[in-house]
């Protein structure tokens, strides 16, 4: 579904769905089969839901939404974002030109989290390699269930940051 306005109710396809709007979009956009994908200009609330892959890009904020992705999940907005729920089959980034607040990623192989500003009220699990990036602070709990962490923040860090690399035998 591609508007010129707001988009707003439900998307549904069984290989492929996607919502693209100039303006807002308030709505569930779902591909048990295959891949589901999101853009607006404006800002996004809702869930995604793909058998394969999801995309979700702003020019606004992601805020109160659900994504899930039984491969691959890219999730960025200009606005920043904020109570996202992220969990992929592979691998999850998510990219804010401003923070990323109360959220919870969960990835399967790698997570990526990065924003401009704050990583703030994150929490990351993935069961390979994390890799973080803040431009100014960053309070995160993050676990590599087996494999390394990277933290680069340009401001105070709190949080708990475990790495399990396994030793080899």
């Amino acid at each position: 579904m591609i508007a010129r306005g707001d988009i707003t109710g439900n998307v549904t396809g069984p290989g492929y769905a996607e919502a693209s709007s100039l303006g807002n979009i308030t709505a569930h956009v779902t591909a048990n089969e295959g891949e589901a994908a999101v853009s607006a200009l404006g800002n996004y609330t809702g869930n995604v839901k793909a058998g394969t892959n999801a995309a979700v890009l702003t020019g606004g904020q992601i805020s109160n939404s659900t994504v899930t992705a039984g491969q691959n999940a890219q999730i960025s907005a200009y606005g920043g974002i904020s109570t996202l729920t992220l969990s992929a089959g592979l691998d999850a980034t998510v990219l804010s030109d401003t923070d990323i607040t109360p959220s919870q990623i969960t990835a399967h192989e790698h997570a990526t989290a990065s924003a401009l500003e704050e990583l703030e009220q994150l929490t990351v699990t993935a069961g390979h390699d994390i890799d973080l990036f803040a431009g100014t602070g960053a309070d995160v709990t993050a676990t590599a269930t087996a494999g390394d962490l990277h933290l680069v923040a340009l401001g105070n860090v709190k949080g708990t940051y475990t790495a399990c690399r396994p030793q080899p035998t």
